[in-house]
């Protein structure tokens, strides 16, 4: 952010042949937000699975990949625009891999779904890679990947918010429990993935308003089952449930949008700015002051 500020005030040049705004747009989104699922992704999947979490010389490897992608883009006349979209294009196709071995050597198939979206964001990261250089539009590549995220919040949420939230109650002996995961959850899931995949596709479709609207409706009643108002106490947990909350607003948001009532980027940032990253600081806030 720190460099995209200096670049638009005119103080340094950023981006090369890519593009400033490409190289923003992709490093919010591919760069940042991918190094925040690598590291939740790395430390989730070995307690989902069991077995020992990937660290030392590989851990090392995958981390300076992910160096050279950033170091590329950042000047990538310097490789060549091509060659630096390769570098960076290897990160999350590698982590997708890594993370796979996991789940499959750990025989945890519920967990495939969670992968479903990396294989979305590796594949939005090429696409995104081929507009830029090809100088057409990036937008669905964009919609695609924060889409991806945001169903990724929809699955991880879930799991973590109503979980830590009944933990939390119970520590001092209360019932007023959230409701745990069952049929209205997937239902929910899948309402606001179709209203992300219509919005990736078609965002000014009025199948799209009415998705957005739904799914929306079918998110705060989600939220509220999960009581957030009775954790008032614990901040760390409150967030949690305030980050979700941008979800609803977001999906609410890709309705207004196509009816004509949004621009395009108010939607891309509020569920960017709002749902994913707040979620991830939410999630890094919790695991770090929770232990």
């Amino acid at each position: 952010m720190s460099l995209w500020i200096a670049a638009i005030t005119g103080h340094v040049e950023i981006g090369g042949d890519y593009g400033a705004p490409n190289w923003h747009a992709h490093e919010m989104l591919f760069g940042f937000a991918s190094a925040v699922l690598a590291g939740f992704l790395l430390t989730a999947v070995p307690n989902w699975t069991g077995r020992l979490p990937v660290s030392g010389w590989p851990l090392f490897a995958l981390f300076a990949l992910w160096c050279a992608g950033r170091a590329v883009l950042l000047v990538p006349d310097a490789v060549g625009v091509t060659t630096a979209a390769i570098i960076d294009a290897l990160f999350l196709p590698v982590l997708l891999a890594i993370c796979t071995r996991e789940v499959v050597a750990g025989r945890k198939w519920k967990d495939l779904k969670v992968l479903g979206g990396l294989l979305a964001l590796s594949v939005a990261n090429g696409v995104f890679h081929v507009a830029a250089i090809d100088g057409s539009h990036i937008h669905m590549a964009t919609r695609l990947a924060v889409a991806a995220y945001v169903v990724l919040v929809m699955i991880v949420g879930g799991r973590i918010i109503p979980s830590f939230t009944r933990n939390w109650l119970n520590k001092f002996g209360r019932t007023d429990f959230p409701v745990p995961y069952n049929r209205y959850d997937t239902v929910a899931i899948l309402g606001g993935l179709g209203a992300l995949a219509a919005w990736t596709m078609q965002p000014q479709h009025p199948a799209t308003a009415a998705l957005g609207v739904a799914a929306a409706v079918l998110h705060c009643i989600r939220l509220h089952r999960w009581r957030g108002w009775t954790t008032s106490p614990e901040k760390v947990l409150v967030v949690l449930h305030v980050a979700y909350a941008f979800v609803p607003l977001g999906l609410l948001a890709i309705g207004l949008s196509a009816l004509g009532y949004l621009e395009e980027r108010s939607v891309l940032h509020l569920l960017s700015v709002g749902a994913i990253a707040c979620m991830m600081l939410a999630v890094m806030t919790r695991a770090s002051l929770g232990h």
